[in-house]
């Protein structure tokens, strides 16, 4: 079978998994939609068609699935509309910018029968995947505690206000910390809870810009992720930071890279590779071994010798949120990551942030950067600024 997928979010988000369809061959890309799609000229009438709606992309009868990458203060109502319209959905991490809207759409979706999938994180990648292989042959036998860390220049790049704020879906942990939460339940099949966390404020965004946060469970190991995005760690150049409210260099320069990324993807069908520069790590502790893993090479180590898996078996990342979602529309497997898991993941992350400024003393003069604003939002996205997630 192919399915039609239209994708609605252009930036950084929704190019990469534009470039991933292009190159599955059980998926046609046959639209896209975004406010800020007339700098690309007429479509010519090919595919993919181009709309400035979601509601328009809807009306397209040939689109059986939708990828919705809009910001995500967006994502509640836009998923509802995809799912009333009959389509499929693989919606961007978070799910959803509160929990409250994330626990009402899981309720809501339970009346449809569609596939939902909350992707893509990096549980989806190579790398992930074959951790999770390594667990289910019981090859270091059970897993007793997790370690994942992370060091990027997230906290350097461009960003509108909105981005910084935990209520409208932003913010380090929340955009970024999704991705570790995904990992680690991912590889451990387990939900958990918040004993502790902490942050560390960047002292130019006066937000914050590193976490910790020890993680227990009942069904699985323990685990702890840490991540600094302030940038010294990582050897990405990054940009400068600018203090306070956002600039028009900031807008600038987040539309010149969205238009820059989408024209090549659309150019050269092909999907772009994102976080290159980024440096992570993912070890599993179990009782009769170690895995040691990074997006680059995961090793396995037991008392028999070592081991280094072939990461090329595994599809890419956003290849596999798309399998994931042609298999169960196919009936040919099952969704993992559906609303459920975005839920859950989302309220891991939201008790990460909430125990973390709990034990955090006030944060002075900072308060002005964490306030959202619908009136912002609603002109950054008339800009056609959708919100990246890299």
């Amino acid at each position: 079978m192919t399915i039609g997928l239209g994708v609605v979010g252009l930036g950084t988000a929704g190019a990469a998994m534009l470039g991933a369809a292009f190159g599955h061959g059980e998926v046609t890309v046959t639209a896209i939609a975004d406010v800020d799609i007339g700098w690309l000229g007429a479509d010519g009438g090919g595919e993919p068609r181009r709309y400035d709606s979601l509601d328009q992309l809807l009306a397209d009868d040939r689109v059986e699935a939708v990828h919705i990458a809009t910001p995500t203060p967006l994502h509640f109502e836009h998923v509802r509309r995809a799912l009333q319209a009959g389509r499929h959905v693989i919606v961007e991490k978070p799910v959803t910018a509160t929990l409250g809207e994330a626990e009402e759409l899981t309720a809501l979706a339970g009346a449809f029968d569609r596939v939902v999938i909350v992707g893509h994180s990096e549980a989806f990648e190579p790398y992930v995947q074959a951790v999770r292989s390594v667990i289910d042959t019981g090859t270091i036998g059970r897993p007793v505690m997790v370690l994942a860390e992370k060091f990027t220049d997230w906290m350097r790049r461009p960003r509108l206000p909105e981005e910084w704020d935990g209520a409208a879906g932003g913010g380090l942990i929340r955009r970024q910390g999704i991705h570790q939460i995904d990992v680690v339940r991912t590889v451990t099949r387990a939900s958990y809870s918040v004993r502790e966390a902490g942050i560390r404020i960047d002292q130019d965004r006066l937000v914050p810009g590193s976490y910790f946060a020890w993680l227990t469970s009942d069904q699985g190991p323990a685990a702890f992720v840490a991540h600094d995005g302030v940038g010294r760690l990582s050897p990405a150049a990054g940009h400068p930071p600018r203090k306070g409210d956002v600039s028009v260099a900031d807008e600038a320069a987040k539309r010149e890279r969205r238009q820059a990324l989408l024209r090549q993807v659309l150019d050269g069908r092909s999907a772009p590779r994102l976080g290159d520069a980024d440096t992570e790590r993912l070890l599993v502790f179990g009782s009769d071994g170690e895995i040691v893993a990074s997006s680059r090479r995961v090793d396995v180590r037991t008392r028999a010798g070592q081991a280094t898996l072939d990461l090329s078996a595994f599809a890419t990342g956003r290849h596999a949120v798309l399998d994931e979602l042609v298999a169960a529309i196919s009936g040919a497997g099952t969704v993992v990551h559906d609303l459920s898991w975005g839920c859950e993941s989302l309220r891991t992350c939201t008790d990460i942030e909430r125990f973390a400024l709990a034990a955090q003393a006030p944060l002075d003069g900072s308060r002005s950067a964490l306030i959202h604003s619908r009136l912002r939002l609603a002109t950054s996205f008339s800009k056609g600024m959708v919100s990246p997630t890299a």
